[in-house]
């Protein structure tokens, strides 16, 4: 069981690291019945940012959910692991330049 002020620690010291505020927009991967959507929910609440709920055909392909993080206007992503480790699998494989999805990184 997580603490509450735990939760609230890791959020300020999220947006306080990656310098988020009203202009950010999070990608909210996590189902809302996941612990783990607390990052992202909570976070926006604290620095005003935009939340962005992902469809569940955005992740059907690597270019199709790059193509939707770009449409949006995405500004962070938290991604678990394994996703993590497909996306870079296929960025290698479609030989995409991911640090140019992300304007701001």
């Amino acid at each position: 069981m997580v603490e509450h002020r735990s939760v609230v620690n890791y959020v300020a010291a999220i947006s306080t690291q990656a310098r988020l505020g009203p202009g950010d927009r999070i990608l909210q991967l996590a189902s809302v019945s996941v612990d783990t959507a607390a990052e992202e929910i909570f976070t926006c609440l604290l620095t005003g940012a935009t939340l962005v709920l992902r469809t569940g055909s955005m992740l059907d392909s690597i270019p199709g959910f790059l193509q939707k993080c770009r449409e949006w206007r995405v500004t962070l992503l938290d991604l678990p692991t394994a996703y993590w480790h497909e996306l870079t699998a296929g960025l290698r494989r479609e030989s995409w330049n991911f640090l140019q999805t992300f304007a701001r990184w």
